[in-house]
This record gives C-alpha cells, sequence and structure tokens, in this order.
C-alpha cells in the first residue's frame, strides 16, 4: 500500500486516510487524476480553482460535507442569515459578486433610482419572514417632507426617478387654483414650508408686505385687485359702496378718507362731519348735518334747504 512507504511524504497528514491511489498515480506524486466532477458535487466555476484542504477540513472519509453554498459559506455571509440559506437564488459559483437575480420578475419591479438601491437598504429584517409593502408611503414615512399632510399617495406629485425629478402636480384642482401671476410663481414663494397645506388663501397673507395701503382698505385685496397684477385694479365706489363719489369727492385718493388701518373690512362713516368736522367754520353752530346747506361741489356753494 501506498501509505505504507509514504507515510512520512503525506502533506494531508491522514486527513483524506491511506488510499493514496484514489487521487495519485504511480508516475507522478503531483500528477492528481481524481476527477470531482464524477462525485455527487460536480466543481463548477470559482470551485475548480480551490484546493481541496479548502473544503475537506477533516478526514475525507469520515467527515461527509454538505452540498448547500451555505453549508460551506456561513462565514463569508454578508447578510448574516437575513436573506436565508438558499444563496444560489442571487448568486452563481463564477463569483459571488456576480448577481443573476432579477428584481423585476418579482412582485415589485425596480424603476428609476430604485434600481441603485442596496439590498439591505429595504430588506432589513428577515427576508422571507419579513413581508414589505409596495406603497411609497410604505417604506419613506420618516422622508416624508409633508408630515402628512398631502396623504400617503406620494405617486401623485412624484416618481421613481426622484422625489425632486419631474415633480407632477396640478394647483388648479386644489382650493387655490394659480391664475395670472401665481401660476409662474415659484412653490417655495408661498409654500415657506414643505408642509404645503398651511398655506394660507387671503392675498394680505402673503402680500401684506406689498400692501401700499397700508391695510387702510382693509384685507380684501381681491375687492380691487387681481392675480393678473397689482396696477390692473377695478374698484368702483358707486356700485359697491353706500357713499356715491360726486362732486369735490371725485378723484380724491383713497388715504384722504380712508387714514385708519383695519383688520376686517372696510367701514367709513358716510356722514360729511366724519371727515370735515376741522372744516367747519361753524364750529357746531348749525349742527351735524353739513349736506343741509353745503353741496359736494364746493363748500362755499351752498343750496340752503329750509
Amino acid at each position: 500500500a501506498c501509505a505504507t512507504c509514504h507515510r512520512k511524504d503525506d502533506v494531508h497528514r491522514g486527513r483524506y486516510g491511506p488510499k493514496c491511489e484514489t487521487c495519485h498515480v504511480v508516475e507522478e506524486w503531483k500528477r492528481i487524476p481524481f476527477d470531482h466532477d464524477k462525485t455527487t458535487f460536480p466543481l463548477r466555476g470559482g470551485h475548480q480553482k480551490v484546493r481541496c484542504a479548502t473544503c475537506h477540513t477533516n478526514r475525507v472519509f469520515q467527515t461527509k460535507l454538505g452540498t448547500t453554498c451555505y453549508g460551506c459559506h456561513r462565514n463569508d455571509d454578508e447578510h448574516r442569515g437575513r436573506y436565508g440559506p438558499k444563496c444560489e437564488t442571487c448568486h452563481v459559483v463564477e463569483e459571488w459578486k456576480r448577481i443573476t437575480f432579477d428584481h423585476d420578475k418579482t412582485t415589485y419591479p425596480l424603476r428609476g433610482a430604485h434600481r441603485k438601491v442596496r439590498c439591505e437598504t429595504c430588506h432589513r429584517g428577515p427576508l422571507y419572514q419579513a413581508k414589505l409593502g409596495t406603497t411609497c408611503h410604505g417604506c419613506h414615512a420618516a422622508d416624508d417632507v409633508h408630515r402628512g399632510q398631502q396623504g400617503q399617495q406620494c405617486e401623485r406629485c412624484h416618481n421613481e426617478n426622484g422625489w425632486r425629478a419631474q415633480v407632477f402636480f396640478d394647483h388648479d384642482l386644489t382650493r387655490f387654483p394659480l391664475i395670472g401671476l401665481h401660476a409662474v410663481a415659484p412653490c417655495e414663494q408661498c409654500h415657506l414650508g414643505a408642509t404645503y397645506k398651511n398655506a394660507p388663501l387671503d392675498c394680505v397673507a402673503c402680500h401684506r408686505k406689498d400692501d401700499k395701503h397700508e391695510q387702510r382698505l382693509g384685507t380684501r385685496c381681491a375687492l380691487c385687485h387681481n392675480p393678473n397684477s397689482w396696477g390692473l385694479w377695478r374698484f368702483d365706489h358707486n356700485t359697491q359702496t353706500r357713499f356715491v363719489l360726486d362732486g369735490g369727492h371725485r378723484g380724491l385718493r383713497c388715504e384722504s378718507c380712508h387714514t385708519q388701518p383695519v383688520e376686517t373690512d372696510v367701514r367709513v362713516s358716510t356722514r360729511c362731519v366724519a371727515c370735515h368736522e376741522t372744516d367747519d367754520v361753524h364750529r357746531g353752530g348749525f349742527g351735524a348735518f353739513c349736506e343741509r346747506c353745503h353741496v359736494t361741489d364746493a363748500f362755499n356753494k351752498l343750496t340752503i334747504k329750509r
């Protein structure tokens, strides 16, 4: 027997038993005719370059090796067991780093930015036990800068290419359709925060600093102005109020009568004396009903009513 003479030459130190002729030939020790492909585990890919001792660490005829990837490569598992023992689902024997798994054949095809995401970004727990949701909000609730105020259907505005990529939102379907100059205003000009629903609807809420009237004409800007431009305004004092502007009142600046800022609707007295008390040369001697003698054209034009 080979081992009788060559025991001291056995580099395997007896692990492979005494039947040297199983692998070696008498012509030369280094020539190995043993064909592993005739065993129950043919060597394929990267396995063909592996040294025998890498897998056969104990006695070859006494210790039976498993044939599953996980049986040998448990310590190489970067997933730490989260993805189960079926390594061949994703990997091939040619090379660990070559991944053949096609996620598009699952119930959740990867599109856009999802293609570049690492597996463990989504699969944080055991793969076959922790079932992941397929809705955007299911994974991205923590990324929701709107804090839930826009609901959970992220796809109404966003797409898989990126949160900021080609955001589509039809503002005209909201309570505040964008008309005129509002249609070209940047979102952040009105929406100072990302919650959006907190944005007020009143003109003065956004344009208080633009109010040249300093709120003397109240807060209902839309009574005079429209979204096309501040300069394009229309207000008919004769039909929209109870005080017709005629005579000397025509051409007066609004601020001439509206002198104090108001927080609600504009309410100014229609009595002459309310504005002209300081102009009363009679010093109140003829009472407060100026219109009994005077007309709106001029103070010195009288029409005394008996």
